[in-house]
């Protein structure tokens, strides 16, 4: 039966949400979303590194770089604080892990217990998981907001959510992480400035509101993050490339085109005002010149890429590496088989 009598008119259909109500509701549910999906990704990872600080024995591989390596040069460079002698340490990484962990045992006194140092360090490990899943949320907003317009009523962001947090266990399970997390060793640090470095790069890539609206905000950021990242592990220097790539790739205005060229994912599309394109990433490349520098610093200090007594531990290219890489590359894009497959047919027209 009808709801409404003949003599009534019938209610009119709802319309999907429009893009304005979209741009000031939908964001703040958003933001929302994605800071409960960080704190709980945070929480996860706290709930298995701190008992594992805490009850595992100090044994394995783990503990003997942190034992002979790490810690070692965390409190030597407490003993030389506020001077420290960045010429030789224990450690084949650059320096800026131990130094700010240095700087907490000195800001605790000095000679603080190994656990506390572990613990300290944790928090490297708890942002790094917090961020991965701050920015899967941000993938995945992208397409929520896409459905958004079309249907009545729109996705809720805490879907999404859980999503998130879903593609975060995996990274949660590695032992590398773990490891890491639990013992005083500074790849997680790393990692944590390569996230960053690739957010800021898809920012820029994808015209985001931070890139777009203060250029020169993205461009602090980006020369910040590759900095910090670099004087904590020097291999990771490739990421200036992301920004670099980033730069050439982004969309941008111009007197004929007011709003931002389409990306469509064609190689025809990469060949458009190639000589702007160029600029951008010159610009792009200028982030990556404060990095650089330090590294150069570095460099000239050691006499080469690590401090002097690593030297002869690491001499010369492996050349099992690039097959390594294939093989690699291999196995883990057939995870992303049904997404290269429309992207390479993008890229083919």
């Amino acid at each position: 039966m009808p709801s409404h009598t003949p003599n009534t008119p019938a209610p009119p259909p709802t319309a999907p949400h429009s893009a304005p109500e979209l741009l000031f509701n939908q964001p703040r549910a958003a933001r929302r979303a994605s800071l409960l999906a960080s704190l709980i990704a945070g929480l996860l990872v706290t709930a298995v590194i701190w008992p594992s600080i805490f009850l595992l024995p100090y044994a394995g591989r783990a503990a003997d770089d942190q034992a002979h390596f790490h810690e070692l040069a965390i409190r030597t460079f407490s003993a030389q604080w506020p001077k420290p002698n960045l010429s030789d340490y224990a450690s084949a990484t650059t320096p800026a892990y131990h130094l700010i962990l240095a700087g907490v045992d000195h800001a605790l006194g000095g000679g603080v217990s190994r656990l506390t140092l572990q613990f300290a360090g944790s928090f490297f490990t708890i942002a790094l998981l917090a961020l991965l899943a701050f920015s899967v949320m941000q993938e995945l907003g992208s397409a929520r907001t896409h459905r958004a317009l079309t249907v009545n009523p729109p996705p809720d962001p805490r879907a999404d959510a859980l999503r998130a947090l879903v593609v975060c266990l995996p990274l949660l399970g590695s032992i590398y992480v773990w490891a890491s997390g639990t013992y005083l060793l500074p790849d997680n640090a790393g990692w944590l400035g390569v996230l960053g470095v690739f957010g800021l790069s898809l920012a820029r890539f994808r015209n985001t509101t931070t890139a777009v609206a203060s250029p020169w905000l993205w461009w602090l950021a980006s020369a910040a993050a590759l900095a910090v990242l670099v004087v904590t592990r020097q291999n990771h220097l490739w990421t200036a490339g992301l920004l670099v790539a980033s730069g050439y790739l982004a969309p941008f205005t111009s007197r004929l085109h007011p709003e931002p060229l389409m990306r469509d994912g064609s190689l025809s599309a990469l060949l458009v005002r190639v000589p702007r394109r160029l600029l951008n990433a010159l610009i792009a490349f200028a982030a990556c010149l404060p990095a650089i520098a330090l590294l150069a610093y570095l460099f000239n200090l050691w006499g080469g890429l690590m401090p002097a007594r690593f030297q002869t531990q690491h001499v010369g290219a492996n050349p099992a590496t690039p097959a390594l890489m294939l093989a690699l590359l291999a196995v883990y894009s057939a995870f992303f088989a049904g997404h290269l497959r429309h992207a390479l047919l993008a890229l083919w027209n």
